[in-house]
């Protein structure tokens, strides 16, 4: 069985999350679809 995620983009996620989407980016340079999956739950 194939699943697939749907992984949010900055703009999908709530105003905290997006903070956190900034952090990861300047931190590491892009968000992880982990965290950003997570985001949305």
């Amino acid at each position: 069985m194939n699943t697939t995620f749907n992984v949010p983009t900055r703009n999908e996620v709530s105003t905290t999350n997006q903070q956190i989407f900034d952090s990861l980016e300047k931190a590491v340079g892009f968000v992880p679809n982990i965290y950003a999956t997570l985001a949305s739950s």
